[in-house]
């Protein structure tokens, strides 16, 4: 889950962690993989550290800075390798006040400790679930559904998390919140084909925005799920295969998972087609200087 810690103008900080596996196991293999994502995604991407603090604990922390075009100011992210996950918090800021932001992701780095908790919801629970009842407004209705399945998942009750998981989509399936941890929840539990039919439903909520197609790549990244995810391709492609745009976006994330899964050549042939269908419909279009950026990098290595 994602957790926005303070905002104020343009600087704002988010936290999320990472749970390790057999891919990821250490802060730069996923700083790796991050970096990797993100020279796909941005345009005119730099990148470099910056010292980090030492802990008592002797848990490993490391501090990265990114800049880019589609960005005013700087990414900056700190990592503490806390053994089972990583915490990242991710810092938006400005130049004017960067040092005193890195100063304080610093304090966070060196004394912040993971801990496990313990939830016992249940009387919230019943109370809402009482409440419910009265609520008429869609949108209010499923947050109430949305966050039981929160409040039931904090419980490791899952069965009763997808309940109201499938309760928030029925009542208003673009609540964004409920979403991936649908289709997530899903997954967990071996339904795979209404896994992707939830996922082909996502997209159709607004297929040409990119951000769907990256919440579905993080979604289905473990290596367990390619076969799945390769699946939800060839059914979204069948889909949409006379609108130009829209396949031009499932074709560039595809070459992104292809990238990830190191099948380099198809990746590559994939984003030559997106450009074709890109340029189809706009010659200026937007995605396809960051196309370019791209295959002159891959082609030139």
């Amino acid at each position: 889950m994602i957790l926005k810690k303070a905002q104020k103008q343009n600087e704002w900080m988010y936290f999320n962690i990472f749970k390790k596996n057999q891919n990821v196991s250490s802060i730069s293999e996923l700083v790796e993989k991050q970096n990797s994502r993100m020279e796909e995604i941005y345009t005119n991407l730099s990148i470099s550290n910056h010292r980090s603090p030492d802990r008592k604990d002797k848990l490993e922390t490391y501090i990265r800075l990114a800049q880019f075009d589609e960005l005013t100011g700087k990414e900056i992210t700190g990592f503490i390798d806390c053994i089972e996950f990583i915490a990242f918090f991710v810092l938006f800021t400005s130049e004017q006040v960067q040092n005193k932001n890195i100063r304080k992701l610093n304090h966070l780095l060196q004394y912040s400790f993971p801990d496990k908790i313990t939830f016992e919801n249940t009387k919230i629970i019943e109370q809402l679930e009482s409440e419910i009842i009265n609520i008429t407004n869609p949108l209010e209705l499923a947050a109430a559904y949305n966050q039981l399945a929160k409040w039931y998942s904090e419980m490791k009750e899952f069965s009763d998390e997808m309940r109201y998981r499938k309760l928030c989509w029925e009542t208003r399936p673009e609540y964004y919140e409920n979403i991936t941890p649908l289709i997530q929840g899903e997954l967990n539990l071996n339904r795979l084909e209404s896994a992707i039919d939830y996922s082909v439903a996502f997209f159709q909520l607004d297929t040409n925005n990119p951000t769907i197609m990256q919440d579905l790549l993080s979604v289905y990244e473990h290596e367990k799920y390619w076969p799945l995810f390769e699946k939800l391709i060839i059914k979204l492609q069948l889909n949409y295969a006379d609108e130009d745009e829209i396949l031009g976006n499932i074709l560039f994330h595809y070459s992104i998972y292809l990238n990830d899964s190191n099948q380099k050549t198809k990746s590559l042939e994939q984003l030559k087609i997106a450009r074709v269908l890109f340029n189809k419909v706009d010659s200026s279009h937007q995605a396809i200087k960051q196309i370019d950026i791209i295959i002159n990098q891959e082609t030139s290595n």
